[in-house]
C-alpha cells in the first residue's frame, strides 16, 4: 500500500521550493524566487502552496524544523505557511536538520552541502545551473519523510 502523496516545502529569505512525492517517485519540484517586499513574498508563497495542494491533492506537508529568530523574514514566511496549513487541515511533518543529515549518510552528514551531493546522486536531473540548491534540499526532505512513512505503514 502506497502512502498518500506528500509535499515538502523549504523557505529561505528569497526562495521557496516545493516537491511532491507519489510513493518514492518524485512527481513535481519547483522553486520560486520571492520579491524583496514581504507582502508580495508572502502572497507568492501562499499562492504557490495553494496551487500545489489543490493540483496534487496532498494531505501532508514536510517542513524542516529550523531554529530561526522571530524577527527574521524567513520565520514570518514559515509561520504564515504553518498557519495556512493548519487552517486548511493539512498535516505538518517537522524534521530536524540533524535527523535529515543522519538519514543521508553513515556516519551522519555534517552539512547541507554534503546532503546536496547525495541528492544529486539520486536525482541527477536536478544538477543544473537553473535549479537553485534549495531544490535539492526540498527533494531530500520529502524523500526522507516519504520513506519514513513507508516504514510506518509496513
Amino acid at each position: 500500500m502506497n502512502p498518500p502523496k506528500l509535499g515538502s516545502i523549504r523557505i529561505t529569505r528569497r526562495v521557496v521550493s516545493i516537491a511532491v512525492f507519489d510513493g518514492t517517485h518524485l512527481e513535481y519540484v519547483k522553486a520560486r524566487h520571492l520579491a524583496s517586499d514581504y507582502e508580495q513574498a508572502e502572497q507568492t508563497v501562499l499562492g504557490f502552496l495553494d496551487w500545489v495542494i489543490s493540483n496534487f491533492n496532498m494531505t501532508t506537508i514536510a517542513m524542516e524544523d529550523e531554529n530561526i529568530d522571530e524577527a527574521h523574514r524567513t520565520y514570518r514566511l514559515i509561520k504564515a505557511v504553518t498557519d495556512k496549513l493548519r487552517e486548511d487541515g493539512v498535516s505538518i511533518w517537522k524534521v530536524l536538520n540533524g535527523e535529515l543529515f543522519m538519514a543521508f549518510g553513515h556516519p551522519p552528514l555534517e552539512s547541507r552541502f554534503q546532503m546536496r551531493q547525495v541528492a544529486v546522486q539520486l536525482w541527477p536531473t536536478l544538477d543544473s545551473a537553473e535549479e537553485p540548491d534549495i531544490t535539492l534540499d526540498v527533494v531530500a526532505l520529502g524523500f526522507h519523510v516519504q520513506v519514513e512513512r513507508l516504514f510506518l505503514i509496513n
